[in-house]
């Protein structure tokens, strides 16, 4: 792919034309251009790793250098993957961070769903800590609601503190109001990995 947006015809660079290509019902790719399949061996952008790179063979390409019907496929089903692995890792990331911050402070930890965990500290308290890899949002308040539910009839803990815990840094001023808004009606708090307690 170009690090441009334009293909290369006869020696000039053109803009890309390759018209909409449905992605989602949602979202749409509206141009697409890739190298020429000589080019491609040539002119690779040099600050990616080998390792993440993804080939295109001579199937995955028209004529005229755009990436085919097939090829498109193939390269926006490696994309979503990639995407899906990552918030994957960051969500395993902060997940671990959590425990080893609890348990640091000698709390014990169990897993309560995929992404919770319920915490008992020293003093007989105990949390639930529910873990977003992106900005937190109202769904998550909305899990967490229905895993705090579920776990305090499971274990009957009647004084279970429940967080949303993210790692996305400064929030926008009109989502942290939104933010602060449902953790008052909710009960449920907001937190990051330095200030998750019991």
């Amino acid at each position: 792919l170009s690090d441009s947006g334009h293909t290369r015809s006869s020696g000039q660079w053109r803009p890309a034309t390759t018209r909409l290509t449905p992605v989602s019902p949602r979202r749409f790719i509206s141009s697409v251009a890739w190298l020429r399949q000589h080019d491609c061996q040539q002119a690779l952008v040099p600050t990616i790793d080998d390792a993440f790179r993804r080939r295109l063979d001579a199937s995955h390409l028209l004529d005229d250098g755009i990436l085919s019907p097939d090829g498109l496929a193939v390269v926006l089903d490696e994309i979503e993957l990639g995407h899906a692995l990552a918030l994957r890792r960051r969500r395993e990331q902060i997940l671990g961070s959590v425990i080893a911050k609890l348990q640091a402070a000698g709390c014990t930890c169990s897993p309560a769903d995929d992404w919770c965990v319920v915490v008992r500290g020293l003093s007989g308290r105990s949390g639930l800590f529910w873990v977003t890899p992106r900005r937190p949002e109202p769904r998550d308040f909305h899990s967490l609601s229905r895993h705090h539910d579920r776990v305090k009839n499971d274990s009957g803990l009647d004084d279970l503190h429940s967080s949303v815990v993210h790692e996305a840094g400064r929030l926008p001023a009109d989502q942290q109001n939104l933010l602060d808004w449902l953790s008052g009606i909710s009960g449920k708090s907001l937190a990051t990995v330095a200030t998750c307690s019991v």
